[in-house]
């Protein structure tokens, strides 16, 4: 009798051991439960196109509501005062032939012909005055008014070099496309921008530059008068004292 008693605590005790060492065999895992199906992404509603017409007339529209501060003309005795005080806060492009440009301009200039101007865009920085120059004026203002378009700061030389012409020039060549980039379009609608802008001063090489002698508009609009619809933007005293018939 004792002696089953000793062989049945041996045992006990040896069971004991083996639950308290983790040799004794583990109770089986019960399979985890099926993980439920993820929910379905919601559909995402498609980006709606641009408008790339309503960006470009929102454009022209902001630009002439501006000038109602100011023409976007700076005379030649302010730019030289403003080149004096602060030249680096100036950007000048000039825009005349590079024979014009390489015998005498403005110091710190740098040279693009008009028609390659939107090839050169980056190169212009946001954050300057810029300076557009050519030889009257007359160009450069077309120029500056499809620069404020790309979002560049922009005014002309009144009268161009022809108001410089009694100030210091120096020669040589300074190149805009030598320039590294400093800028470029932000957004979707500047982009539009852009390329509408890239556009124009590409149509400047191929058609010229967008003027009309005035004996040739008289020309045309005595064979037909409908050839040409013409907007005076004069001021309303120097219209009414005389304009162009059906202007």
């Amino acid at each position: 009798m004792k002696r089953r008693f000793i062989v049945a605590l041996f045992v006990l005790l040896l069971a004991f051991a083996l639950v308290f060492t983790g040799c004794a065999k583990k109770e089986e895992a019960k399979p985890a439960p099926a993980a439920a199906a993820p929910a379905p992404a919601p559909a995402v509603a498609a980006k709606a196109a641009v408008d790339k017409d309503a960006v470009l007339m929102a454009a022209a529209k902001d630009y002439f509501a501006q000038l109602a501060t100011g023409n976007n003309l700076i005379n030649a005795a302010d730019l030289k005062k403003m080149l004096a005080d602060n030249p680096d806060a100036l950007f000048l492009v000039d825009i005349r032939r590079a024979a014009d440009f390489e015998a005498g301009h403005i110091e710190g200039a740098y040279h693009s012909e008009w028609a390659d101007l939107g090839k050169v865009l980056e190169k212009i920085p946001t954050n300057r005055q810029v300076v557009v120059i050519c030889y009257s004026g007359q160009t450069a203002g077309q120029a500056l008014g499809a620069l404020k378009l790309a979002g560049f700061n922009a005014k002309s030389l009144l009268s161009g070099m022809n108001a410089w012409k009694d100030e210091p020039t120096v020669t040589g060549m300074n190149a805009l496309s030598s320039r590294n980039n400093v800028s470029s379009p932000k957004g979707e609608e500047q982009e539009i921008l852009w390329e509408a802008v890239r556009g124009y001063f590409a149509s400047v090489g191929k058609d010229g530059n967008k003027l009309i002698k005035s004996q040739d508009l008289y020309d045309a609009l005595e064979a037909n008068p409908k050839a040409f619809k013409v907007i005076d933007i004069r001021g309303e005293k120097d219209f009414n004292e005389g304009h162009v018939i059906g202007s």
